[in-house]
């Protein structure tokens, strides 16, 4: 994020320098020409002022700075855009300490399923509370990304149905794997609990994906997990979508 905080800073002092610049010619020239031009006319003040209010200069910077902020990074630094909605996955694979507080190596199979909906600009960075099958909010406490590594510290509150714990705080550090057209579109990496009091406390693998680009994703040296859960949205989706065309299908047979 460091890059970005920076990227800002020198875009926001070179719009003031634009706009500063801009302020000058319309001193020197624009306005002489327009008194010169229209000295008869009936608003010539009203025009002026408007020319020369510090109000319409001050909402153009406003404007210009939320525009650097929120879009005009993403066109040179997209390899480290990973906002939007993602598919995520969380995989138990160990027990750390079982319920009652003993050290243990047990393992697991358990999967977790859930969105994650990441907000991105030059000076935020933040998963908003976000659920899905096994979560009811899932948000992050602390967050950096540097040199393609996201990490992060998040809080996780389990539906009933699926309840290991009521909820549980803990780190997660996740990779950009692979991207496309220079958007990330992959994260991998690993979680672990943190001793917050709820136990048992788990740690094990996770899995981000972007489920529009799920398709583009290279399974061929991937984690069989990995792999099998990408196949299985894909999968499930192409039902989805055959199923919508059989029903569209059917009521232009009907009304036809």
């Amino acid at each position: 994020m460091d890059k970005l905080r920076l990227f800002y800073t020198r875009w926001t002092k070179v719009l003031a320098s634009i706009l500063g610049g801009f302020g000058i010619i319309i001193g020197k020239d624009i306005l002489p020409f327009i008194e010169t031009q229209f000295a008869d006319t009936k608003f010539i003040g009203i025009l002026t002022a408007i020319i020369t209010s510090s109000v319409i200069f001050g909402g153009l910077f406003i404007l210009g700075c939320l525009f650097i902020r929120h879009c005009f990074w993403k066109l040179f630094y997209m390899k480290i855009n990973v906002s939007g909605k993602w598919q995520g996955r969380t995989y138990y694979t160990e027990i750390k300490i079982d319920e009652e507080g003993k050290s243990n190596q047990d393992k697991l199979n358990k999967v977790s399923l859930h969105n994650a909906n990441i907000k991105q600009n030059c000076l935020e960075l933040q998963i908003s509370p976000s659920s899905g099958e096994d979560y009811n909010n899932f948000k992050s406490l602390a967050i950096n990304l540097s040199d393609d590594i996201l990490r992060y510290a998040y809080e996780v509150k389990y539906k009933e149905k699926n309840l290991i714990k009521r909820k549980a705080v803990g780190y997660e550090e996740m990779e950009i794997l692979q991207w496309h057209w220079g958007t990330p579109i992959l994260l991998s990496g690993v979680f672990s609990h943190c001793a917050d009091g709820e136990k048992p406390v788990f740690c094990g693998k996770a899995l981000f994906f972007k489920g529009k680009y799920a398709e583009k994703i290279d399974t061929e040296n991937m984690d069989d997990d990995f792999k099998k859960e990408i196949e299985k949205y894909i999968k499930k989706k192409q039902d989805e979508k055959h199923s919508n065309n059989r029903c569209k299908f059917g009521f232009r047979k009907i009304f036809n």
